[in-house]
């Protein structure tokens, strides 16, 4: 007896379903593949993407976005409002550019990050002063790179190279150390188990 041929599962409609279930229900645990966010969010740790309005996103916050017809997890730097709408300029803590999108592509905010063994809680006061520190920081570095880099001179858009590679890394030490205060003043390793059970019991896609 033969046995049936299972038929291949389209990943592209599962991408679509997924995605338009977030943007659905807006709440949700979200697996990061990108490591646009490192070291923060790693490629493979979990997000809780919680609902918001566009009204409630501040700088530093990091939400969730429609893209091209994918789910993009950035840091808010800064918000425009103009009179066809509000935007919004994001940049990946580790990606070289800046970004934008409007506010009718906002899908949720992200309030929590399990992986490696721990747990973020973004939602805390002192992680909301810490992500607008940052958002500061890497707009303010990101203007200044992008004007340099766009200069007529050769030397002076050479330089503007050099600064982006030195700011790179100078962010990535940045962030590591305000995550290892983060994760010292939040949660503590023996919350994972807790927050993995609440995972499996909350409704996901």
């Amino acid at each position: 007896m033969r046995k049936k041929r299972e038929r291949p599962i389209d990943k592209v409609l599962v991408d679509e379903l997924r995605m338009e279930f977030y943007i659905r229900k807006g709440r949700g645990w979200l697996a990061v593949r990108s490591g646009s966010m490192t070291p923060l969010i790693q490629p493979g740790n979990r997000v809780l993407m919680s609902p918001v309005m566009a009204e409630q996103i501040c700088c530093g916050d990091i939400v969730v976005f429609r893209r091209s017809g994918s789910l993009i997890v950035h840091r808010v730097l800064k918000k425009r409002h103009t009179s066809g709408g509000s935007y919004f300029i994001e940049k990946g803590d580790n990606f070289p550019s800046m970004g934008r999108f409007s506010a009718d592509d906002v899908i949720g905010k992200v309030t929590m990050v399990i992986g490696n063994g721990k747990i973020f809680n973004l939602s805390s006061p002192f992680s909301r002063l810490i992500s607008r520190l940052l958002s500061m920081c890497f707009y303010c570095t990101s203007v200044i790179i992008a004007r340099l880099r766009h200069s007529r001179r050769r030397n002076i858009r050479v330089m503007g190279k050099i600064i982006l590679r030195l700011s790179l890394l100078y962010s990535q030490i940045l962030i590591r150390i305000c995550s290892a205060v983060w994760y010292l003043s939040g949660l503590n390793c023996r919350h994972v188990n807790r927050v993995q059970r609440e995972m499996t019991n909350m409704s996901h896609f």
